[in-house]
């Protein structure tokens, strides 16, 4: 009886502490930035962790600029991490970069800027003319081409596409002349408060009239957005409590009127759906960015 009792005590002991480790927490975290620091989602992941502070977490946040170093940390690091990921990395499972989100790891989206196709800024009334040619600027080395190709042959339209450094370049040559129309993360904003036109873009569905291309093409590269997501290593995602505090705090975020704002005047925002329907969406991201 007393051996029966003893081991009673033993087994309950060993359950209390297995539910103080899944259940308490100390609210610490590390967010590391693996992208370059003068970029949107370097900046919106600077938002994220001031505002985490408020809420009383200690943060060690850190502008890395390495993907591939934060990568590894994701993958060795015994404490609790949190990083900004970006689909662009995850095209090939050789790239240095590559980490799989699933919904164990995966935190949320915390912007999506769609690429769109836009005629000439401050000229709100332009109009696509079919059988027209266009000269329409593109991020470099994208590889933008076969999209726009394809989508030129739907609209009865010609485009000479011509690449450009970044999407603050092909804004200049807009403004210069050299182009009429761009396909970039960038528009939308312009588009909204009534300062541009733009057609077609990589959207889930319409949105200010705005068409999704996937209603037009059916290849994956109809979801080249420019989207930031969250993930998290084995320290943080197995300490239930703590993964749980930290979303809900994340989506307490992203939701405030300022974030929404600073994401609309970004060109910006997040998908209202559901965790399941982002995460699909984010992987629908990377795929896109594999060479077609």
């Amino acid at each position: 009886m007393k051996k029966t009792i003893i081991s009673l005590l033993s087994a309950m002991m060993v359950l209390l502490s297995t539910m103080a480790t899944s259940f308490s927490f100390e609210k610490k975290l590390s967010l590391y930035v693996g992208s370059s620091s003068g970029g949107q989602l370097a900046a919106f992941q600077t938002i994220i962790s001031k505002e985490l502070e408020k809420r009383g977490w200690a943060m060690d946040f850190k502008i890395i600029s390495n993907c591939g170093q934060v990568n590894e940390m994701l993958k060795t690091m015994d404490k609790p991490l949190l990083a900004g990921w970006f689909p662009a990395y995850n095209t090939s499972e050789d790239n240095k970069c590559f980490h799989q989100p699933t919904m164990e790891n995966f935190l949320g989206v915390y912007l999506s800027t769609p690429r769109l196709v836009c005629g000439p800024i401050g000229n709100a009334n332009f109009k696509i003319v079919k059988g027209k040619k266009y000269n329409i600027g593109v991020n470099k080395g994208q590889g933008h081409g076969p999209i726009l190709a394809d989508l030129a042959k739907v609209i009865g339209v010609d485009f000479r596409v011509i690449e450009y450094k970044n999407s603050g370049f092909i804004k200049r040559a807009m403004q210069a002349k050299e182009i009429e129309m761009f396909y970039t993360t960038g528009g939308l904003y312009e588009h909204e408060t009534g300062k541009q036109k733009c057609f077609y873009g990589t959207l889930l569905e319409e949105r200010s009239g705005i068409a999704p291309l996937k209603d037009l093409l059916s290849k994956p590269y109809v979801y080249t957005n420019g989207t930031g997501y969250f993930v998290s290593n084995k320290a943080l995602y197995e300490n239930k409590a703590l993964k749980d505090a930290l979303e809900k705090d994340i989506n307490e975020i992203i939701a405030l009127d300022s974030y929404k704002e600073s994401l609309k005047f970004g060109g910006a925002f997040i998908p209202d759906i559901s965790k399941q329907a982002q995460l699909d969406f984010v992987n629908a991201n990377a795929l896109a960015y594999v060479k077609q």
